[in-house]
């Protein structure tokens, strides 16, 4: 017996198998699924993790039990997680622990998942970069919808650095901030609510497809990348390379985020409480990967930082992209 759940904004591909004996998650990205979902399918409460591109796996088991704890197997490849159901709020908390086990799968073959967004411009990779607000998937919107530019990813990528700098795969869910939608592409706020209360935190997911946007679901060689603060109040585009001291140290912490647990844990209970604890998986090597992929953005690729208004912004990596691609 199996079964395959649809999640909105997730490609089928990327679907979740839920058998009797396990449950195979085939991407890494791929986690925003329930475990009321997996109750629903009569499947024992056993998840069965395979990461990209290497098809490593590994296993997550739960237990019901009184007591909190995450115990982790000396090869890291088996995780038992023993929390009270009433605590694991819809298996909120059993994908958050999977996390950590997935990155170090990946950084040990080269491979990271960094906070950022990936587009296909004029057959160019273009990577961007830029904390919460940034504008990134605002950029992203308007590559694609107004230079036909194919979404690698959106929110989440995974990128390796091998003889060239490429992104493997990348969340193709788009989700849409109600503010700025409003002010970058009122001509999207029909898909929100008439009445938006808080319109910075307000957020949904969309399918590419839904809004008329192409997705690229090939690996793609990354030809140029930019750290973006999209900034409507500004008239002019100021462009300076991102090498400065604080752009290290934000590339290092987007990059090392989830191996050492600085930017996420599990939580449990309705009142988001912080679990066990669960130790960094973190090893020199991936370190030092991380290290050189930030080198190869600064060094090889020569990263620009990118500030000013929307139009501006995308224009401009636009034109370079073309450039790039005579």
């Amino acid at each position: 017996m199996s079964a395959e759940f649809e999640h909105r904004g997730i490609p089928n591909k990327g679907s979740i198998q839920a058998h009797r004996a396990s449950v195979d998650i085939v991407s890494p990205l791929d986690l925003q699924r329930t475990y009321q979902d997996l109750k629903d399918a009569n499947a024992p409460i056993i998840y069965r993790y395979q990461q990209l591109p290497q098809q490593n796996g590994y296993v997550l088991y739960h237990e019901e039990s009184d007591v909190n704890e995450l115990t982790i197997s000396s090869d890291q490849k088996e995780i038992i997680v023993r929390y009270p159901d009433s605590q694991l709020r819809n298996g909120e908390v059993l994908f958050s622990a999977a996390y950590p086990l997935i990155e170090s799968q990946l950084q040990e073959q080269g491979h990271l998942t960094c906070h950022a967004a990936c587009v296909v411009v004029e057959g160019q990779g273009v990577l961007l970069l830029g904390p919460n607000g940034s504008g990134k998937t605002s950029a992203v919107l308007e590559l694609c919808r107004k230079y036909g530019a194919k979404l690698m990813g959106n929110n989440s990528c995974i990128i390796g650095l091998d003889n060239a700098l490429r992104t493997v795969e990348g969340t193709k869910s788009l989700i849409l901030r109600y503010s700025s939608i409003v002010q970058d592409h009122p001509e999207l706020t029909h898909l929100f609510n008439a009445d938006e209360k808080d319109p910075w935190r307000k957020k949904i997911s969309v399918a590419p497809e839904e809004i008329g946007i192409q997705t690229q679901e090939e690996p793609v060689s990354v030809e140029s990348a930019y750290l973006l603060h999209v900034d409507n109040t500004l008239l002019e585009l100021y462009r300076d390379k991102a090498n400065a001291l604080d752009d290290k140290l934000y590339l290092y912490d987007n990059f090392s985020r989830i191996i050492r647990l600085t930017g996420m844990t599990p939580l449990i209970g309705d009142k988001y409480d912080f679990s066990s604890y669960f130790p960094s998986l973190d090893k020199q090597q991936y370190y030092e990967g991380r290290i050189a992929l930030i080198g190869y953005l600064q060094d090889k690729l020569l990263m620009d930082r990118l500030t000013g208004p929307l139009d501006r912004v995308v224009g401009f990596i636009a034109d370079e992209a073309k450039e790039k691609a005579k």
